[in-house]
């Protein structure tokens, strides 16, 4: 109330803890020690002691935000049954949970539900750490329950991956559709993985059509056959490839039959390769391809073997296989992709012995020996030496060299 005491106060705070109240003749704003349950009003009209009405804006941070955990990309707002909570947290009923689980912290559980498209907010006990995503909102008083129990709002607007659509959401808030991911359907079963890491793996397979992320125990199913069953009672996001891998390779082989390949992978043994690599993308695998001196081909195996990528001097003979690998031919001369490298690299050339030579050319820079290729009927490929000397070919034969940095290239 304005009274001979409080006329001409700039403005006051209340400390809603001990109920104390601080008339003030001037206004300073500093940052509220953590824990402090304190809320700061500026006056209006309080020059007379004539009942001039005070109006209250509040300038210090909610008092949800005072006593929550702060969690980057959410705002916490409700407190709960805990000391100075509002006695409200989200309903958690069954149609509106998405995940019920255990999270270290508020922050961990805050992952999960950047991990779901259809998650708005999560519910976190600070004592047992019990962590529950949500796709609605909707407030539920606590009672006499007294637990620190926080309730967040996501601000953050769920993550777009480039190359890929939602298309099926899945029950609890969903369409209640998903993709069929039996082992008739998917290229790779991933357990316990992120959202993250699920698109990562799909990106790299360019047999990938599609893939399937189950929310509730992060399975990741990456798919080369795209179905829909009616109905599915499972939290499970399903989504279709909706742009390319961006390699710019020339696909080779394609792994497993059973998972939508054509059977065939490229011969692995070290004798045949440059280099091994683990742990990098299907992008860094070429990039790194294309940069190595005399590499021909690359193999990439997502999700195996540490997301594997075999670097080749030599594309020989093709296996039979189980495995999912995709290979490439790395481009050569427009038109033209590389199958052999000579010493320094595999000690391989196409044979060019006088039957199988259309022409020797010298003093041909690499690109007008693929041109004078192609404007031979009968050039099937050619080899090219650092020398510039250019031999153009009607047949295509493997055969050892010494002939240092020569390449060999088909059409393709």
């Amino acid at each position: 109330e304005v009274t001979s005491e409080t006329a001409g106060a700039a403005g006051f705070a209340l400390d809603r803890d001990s109920g104390d109240c601080y008339v003030l003749s001037s206004l300073v704003e500093i940052t509220s020690e953590a824990g402090t349950n304190v809320v700061s009003y500026s006056c209006n009209d309080c020059e007379s002691d004539d009942g001039g009405e005070v109006e209250a804006e509040a300038e210090a941070e909610s008092e949800a935000a005072s006593i929550a955990p702060a969690v980057d990309g959410f705002e916490a707002t409700h407190t709960g049954g805990s000391e100075g909570g509002d006695g409200v947290r989200w309903n958690y009923r069954n149609d509106y949970r998405r995940i019920d689980e255990t999270a270290e912290s508020a922050e961990a559980c805050a992952k999960r539900v950047l991990e779901d498209p259809l998650a708005v907010g999560f519910i976190f006990w600070e004592e047992t750490g019990r962590c529950i995503t949500l796709n609605d909102l909707v407030t539920k008083s606590t009672g006499s329950n007294t637990d620190a129990v926080f309730s967040y709002t996501r601000e953050a607007a769920a993550a777009q991956y480039d190359g890929f659509t939602a298309v099926a959401t899945g029950a609890k808030g969903g369409d209640e559709l998903r993709y069929l991911y039996g082992s008739s359907q998917r290229r790779h079963l991933l357990k316990d993985v992120s959202l993250e890491e699920c698109v990562a793996v799909a990106t790299g397979d360019e047999q990938a059509a599609g893939f399937a992320y189950r929310v509730d125990n992060r399975r990741c199913y990456v798919l080369h056959t795209l179905e829909t069953t009616s109905t599915t009672g499972l939290a499970v996001v399903s989504w279709e490839r909706s742009g390319n891998t961006g390699v710019e390779g020339t696909l080779y082989t394609t792994g497993a039959s059973s998972r939508g390949g054509d059977g065939k992978r490229l011969n692995t043994s070290a004798s045949k390769r440059l280099a091994l690599l683990d742990d990098v993308t299907l992008e860094e695998c070429e990039q790194t391809a294309a940069a190595t001196e005399f590499a021909v081909a690359y193999m990439y195996y997502p999700a195996r073997s540490a997301n594997a990528c075999y670097i080749f001097h030599t594309v020989g003979r093709t296996s039979t296989t189980s495995s999912y690998a995709n290979s490439y031919r790395l481009a050569g001369p427009d038109g033209y992709v590389a199958r052999h490298s000579g010493a320094g690299g595999g000690n391989y050339k196409w044979n060019t012995g006088d039957t199988r030579l259309v022409e020797e050319l010298t003093s041909t820079e690499l690109n007008a020996c693929a041109e004078a290729c192609t404007a031979s009927e009968d050039c099937l490929g050619f080899v090219h030496r650092p020398n510039l000397r250019c031999y153009l070919l009607s047949a295509l034969k493997r055969a050892s060299t010494t002939w240092s940095g020569a390449m060999s290239y088909s059409k393709v």
